[in-house]
């Protein structure tokens, strides 16, 4: 009988269950490791072909994280510039309207000076 040492207890492996209300199944690890499932499914034991489907993954994922880093780069680029753009609109707007206000007392000035009102 082996036991298994816990910090404060010792519990004999027997005694744990294997199925049903405890929530532990065991697990024909033969076939796991196989890659059978049940039925007529293939034997893969060749691990680098998993080590490939494995790498393979991995470079889509990388490629993927590289494409958003670049897009959530021009993002930031373009917001900024945006900002950028929307203070140089509001200034200009603002010395549009001063010029447009000159403009008007100048047209006054000159009315005036044509009908002869002081």
């Amino acid at each position: 009988s082996k036991l298994l040492f816990l910090p404060n207890k010792e519990i004999k492996a027997e005694a744990r269950p294997a199925t049903g209300a405890g929530g532990l199944a065991r697990l024909n690890t033969q076939s796991k490791i196989s890659g059978q499932t049940g039925g007529n499914r293939r034997h893969v034991q060749d691990t680098s072909y998993f080590v490939g489907l494995l790498s393979n993954k991995i470079n889509a994922i990388t490629t993927e994280i590289d494409k958003l880093r670049i897009e959530s780069e021009n993002i930031v680029t373009e917001s900024k510039r945006d900002k950028k753009m929307e203070r140089k609109a509001k200034n200009l707007a603002t010395e549009v309207q001063l010029l447009e206000d000159s403009l008007a007392d100048y047209n006054l000035a000159a009315d005036k000076g044509r009908s002869g009102v002081n």
